[in-house]
């Protein structure tokens, strides 16, 4: 359990850090302590983290099913680059990889939209948390294009359509 909290404090603060860095938060979150801690972002995460158990079992498990599903996009959008990128370079272990973590990912992505998909019990998941995964994905599209947008106008190199295209 630690170390699982231990990574997500270190990946979240990282990804706040770099996030800052880009212009997409605030530059207080670009900040580092002297042992190169984001400590500022550590503790928006702490803030954001720690009334989470008082919302009871629920709200846990639709806040893992919504990290693990955002995580797995992430995961196949970077196995999708990797892919074009060893299509670009002729090199058939990176195009298997790419492939390998891209159909990984779509299992990951199922996960928890099929509950007991690693059982092989196909029941639908219960209607109460449809609604809450309808307003992740509404919510989060506008943030992600608008996100996308100002890191493409720095960088075109950056935006997520240079993966697709």
């Amino acid at each position: 359990i630690f170390t699982g909290v231990n990574g997500l404090y270190r990946g979240c603060s990282f990804l706040l850090q770099s996030m800052a860095k880009n212009k997409l938060l605030p530059d207080i979150f670009a900040q580092q302590a002297a042992d190169g801690t984001p400590r500022k972002a550590v503790f928006l995460i702490l803030l954001f983290s720690l009334p989470i158990p008082f919302l009871g079992r629920t709200a846990i498990v639709w806040l893992v099913d919504a990290i693990t599903i955002s995580g797995s996009i992430a995961y196949a959008y970077v196995s999708l680059c990797r892919y074009r990128e060893a299509k670009k370079e002729d090199s058939s272990s990176g195009k298997a990889l790419g492939a390998a973590g891209f159909i990984l990912s779509l299992f990951f992505f199922f996960c928890p939209i099929i509950p007991d998909l690693l059982l092989g019990s196909w029941k639908p998941n219960p209607i109460c948390s449809w609604p809450y995964g309808a307003y992740w994905g509404l919510s989060t599209t506008g943030t992600f294009s608008n996100t996308t947008n100002r890191s493409a106008l720095a960088n075109p190199s950056r935006s997520v359509r240079y993966c697709f295209s």
